[in-house]
């Protein structure tokens, strides 16, 4: 197998999401080369699927940097060993993984305008920028899985390796097997009338001219949504709870609902778009608010059920 050299030149980064004007190299391998734009447009890819604002959380941006041009070395190493092997991706392919993942980021950051925000770029450009990148990415996971498709470990194997290095093995610790019985403390039907009766308040208030995601920033108690406004992006079908996916896809679009019950409490629900199986809407949550009285009642619960179980067992 031949022997491949890359060189480091990584000495820091400028942590912004602005366009690369003044390119420079991040590392070399043989006689391909990583540039700083490359690694900062991956990072900022990773940072826009995981809602990470670079200017906010610098240390964890910088990490995903270096994680990204450690990547991208890697590949690098695979890439070239896949072409001496005459390893292909197919056009088709690029696309499709192309597409696939400016749907997440869309879907992640909430919309095509925030996407090109968090990426830093217009989508078309990050598309036809990363292209290459994608290849090089889809050529390492097909080369890597020829080499490991063909292995086969049997049990003799397992044991011959046990019986080789079982003095360095470390031990297991001792495990306990053990039963317990989770209560969830729900909130009692004085508590969700009180969570309809202000979800409800809230649709009066946007009908008489309050802003949809003015009020979601005010009121809603979702944190994944309240800062956007209540703005769900994309989301394909099976991904929401079955109460609140009837509704929006079958709910008239621009049309507020009435307040729609789910597991996490009451829904101010409106469909914006719908395309095919995925649906951009936004809503507001009104959890139900568990008492100091549904905790004690859970509380007497499980202790009435703890002495019921020492009955028996004695």
């Amino acid at each position: 197998m031949k022997n491949f050299i890359y060189i480091l030149m990584f000495t820091g980064f400028v942590f912004s999401q602005e366009e690369v004007l003044l390119d420079r190299v991040a590392s070399v391998v043989e006689n391909k080369i990583v540039l700083m734009s490359d690694v900062v447009l991956a990072a900022n890819a990773v940072a826009a699927q995981q809602n990470l604002n670079p200017n906010t959380n610098p240390v964890i941006y910088k990490k995903l940097l270096e994680d990204s041009r450690e990547s991208m070395v890697e590949q690098l190493l695979i890439i070239e060993m896949a072409e001496q092997d005459s390893v292909e991706i197919l056009d088709k392919d690029i696309d499709k993984a192309l597409n696939q993942q400016i749907e997440n980021i869309i879907s992640q950051t909430g919309g095509k305008e925030q996407a090109e925000k968090a990426l830093g770029k217009k989508l078309s450009d990050f598309k036809r920028s990363y292209r290459d990148d994608m290849r090089g990415k889809l050529l390492a996971e097909k080369y890597t899985s020829s080499l490991t498709s063909s292995i086969s470990v049997s049990r003799g194997d397992i044991i011959d390796f046990y019986m080789s290095y079982k003095d360095s093995i470390p031990s297991f610790p001792t495990l306990y097997k053990t039963h317990h019985i989770l209560l969830e403390i729900k909130p009692s039907e004085e508590s969700q009338n009180k969570a309809f009766e202000k979800t409800l308040n809230i649709k009066k208030e946007i009908l008489n001219g309050l802003d949809f995601g003015e009020a979601a920033k005010k009121y809603s108690t979702d944190p994944g949504s309240k800062n956007e406004g209540g703005n769900l992006g994309y989301v394909s079908r099976g991904v929401f709870v079955d109460e609140f996916e009837k509704v929006v896809f079958t709910v008239e679009k621009n049309k507020i609902t009435d307040p729609i019950k789910t597991q996490y409490g009451y829904h101010l629900i409106e469909v914006l778009e719908r395309s095919g199986e995925k649906v951009l809407a936004r809503h507001i949550l009104i959890r139900n608010e568990t008492t100091e009285a549904d905790k004690k009642n859970t509380y007497e619960k499980a202790n009435l059920i703890n002495e019921k179980s020492n009955i028996i067992n004695k």
